[in-house]
């Protein structure tokens, strides 16, 4: 269960999952909010940004 900044977030996320191989299934994930964005500025781009971050983690080369 790993829930806070986005950034910060993102590269706990790489780790769990590039480096330890955890599958996606055994974590909780989320960036709750972003610095300097408010909450409503926040959830207008965190679907995206989530799946960009997924696509990032899971593409060629992810695990090197």
């Amino acid at each position: 269960f790993v829930h806070g900044e986005a950034a910060f977030v993102k590269e706990i996320r790489r780790y769990l999952r590039v480096e330890r191989q955890i599958p996606l299934q055994q974590l909780s994930i989320s960036g709750y909010w972003r610095l300097g964005q408010n909450d409503d500025a926040w959830r207008e781009v965190k679907r995206e940004w989530n799946e960009q971050v997924e696509r990032e983690q899971e593409g060629p080369g992810a695990a090197a």
